[in-house]
C-alpha cells in the first residue's frame, strides 16, 4: 500500500512539473511574441529642425518593434492631425515622430503640456529662483537631479540641524515657467520648473517643496550614472572635505 501511494505522490509531482512547465513555455513564447511584433509609426524622410511645418512629403513610415514604444509615437491615422504642425525639437530622418517633437497648436488631444508627459508620468511643478535654477540655464528636455534642504532635530541634540539629501535623480524638465520645447529659446527670470514625475515621486517633490528648499543640478544628455541616496550634515562636512578633495586632486569618481 506505501508503494502506491509513492508512486501515486510521484505521478502528482510530474503532472504538477509539466503544468508548470507549460505555463512558463507559454509565457516565454508571448515574451518572445511581443518582442517580435511590430507596428507602423510615422518617422521624417529627412533631418528636420525646431520651426519647420510638417508637410506631407516629409513625413514617411517606418516599422518599430511594440515593446520598445514609449505612448507617444504618432501612428498613420494621426497623419492628418500632424500635417500642418510646427517642430518644437529637431528629429532625425528615420526616427519615430512623437507628440512630444511638436509645438501642438491644435488639432490632437490634449493641450500642449498634457502631450508631453509620458504614460504613468505625471506633471509637477516647483518653485525655483536664480540660484536653484543653475542660474536660470536650465531648459526644457533637460535632465537633473534634485537636491532638498531642510531643518531637521539633531541626532546627538534636541537642536535644529540643517540637513541636504538627493531625493531623486535623472529628472526630466518639461517646461520652464510657461514655456515648453522650442518656444523656451533663450528665455531666463522663470520662477518655476516643471518635472516628469512618477506619482509616488510627485508626493515626496511636493511633500519636500512644503518643508524646506529645492535645489536642481544640471546633468549631461547622455549621463545615466545614479549614486548612493545619502544625506549629509554640518557633521558630515567635516568628515568628508578631505576624501572629497582628496578624490579631485586624483581624479576619481
Amino acid at each position: 500500500m506505501k508503494l502506491y501511494a509513492q508512486i501515486g505522490i510521484s505521478i502528482l509531482c510530474g503532472i504538477i512539473a509539466f503544468v508548470l512547465s507549460k505555463q512558463q513555455l507559454e509565457k516565454r513564447y508571448d515574451e518572445l511574441e511581443l518582442r517580435a511584433a511590430r507596428v507602423k509609426v510615422l518617422a521624417p524622410k529627412k533631418d528636420l529642425v525646431p520651426g519647420d511645418v510638417l508637410k506631407r512629403s516629409d513625413l514617411g513610415l517606418l516599422r518599430i518593434y511594440k515593446i520598445n514604444m514609449t505612448g507617444h509615437e504618432l501612428k498613420p491615422e494621426d497623419l492628418q492631425n500632424v500635417l500642418g504642425q510646427r517642430l518644437a525639437y529637431s528629429v532625425r530622418a528615420s526616427k519615430p515622430l512623437t507628440l512630444r517633437d511638436l509645438e501642438l497648436s491644435g488639432g490632437i488631444r490634449g493641450g500642449q503640456l498634457a502631450n508631453r508627459i509620458e504614460p504613468k508620468m505625471r506633471a509637477v511643478t516647483i518653485a525655483v529662483d536664480a540660484v536653484s535654477s543653475v542660474a536660470g540655464l536650465v531648459r526644457p528636455n533637460d535632465h537633473v537631479d534634485i537636491i532638498g534642504t531642510f531643518r531637521s532635530p539633531d541626532q546627538t541634540s534636541s537642536k535644529l540641524d540643517t540637513v541636504t539629501y538627493t531625493l531623486l535623480q535623472d529628472v526630466t524638465i518639461l517646461a520652464v515657467g510657461q514655456a515648453m520645447g522650442g518656444d523656451a529659446g533663450g528665455r531666463r527670470g522663470y520662477s518655476s520648473v516643471t518635472l516628469s514625475l512618477k506619482p509616488d515621486e510627485a508626493e515626496l517633490i511636493i511633500f519636500s517643496s512644503q518643508k524646506g528648499r529645492l535645489s536642481l543640478t544640471l546633468r549631461h544628455p547622455h549621463d545615466v550614472y545614479m549614486k548612493d541616496p545619502n544625506s549629509i550634515n554640518f557633521t558630515d562636512l567635516t568628515k568628508k572635505l578631505s576624501r572629497l578633495n582628496q578624490a579631485r586632486a586624483t581624479g576619481d569618481q
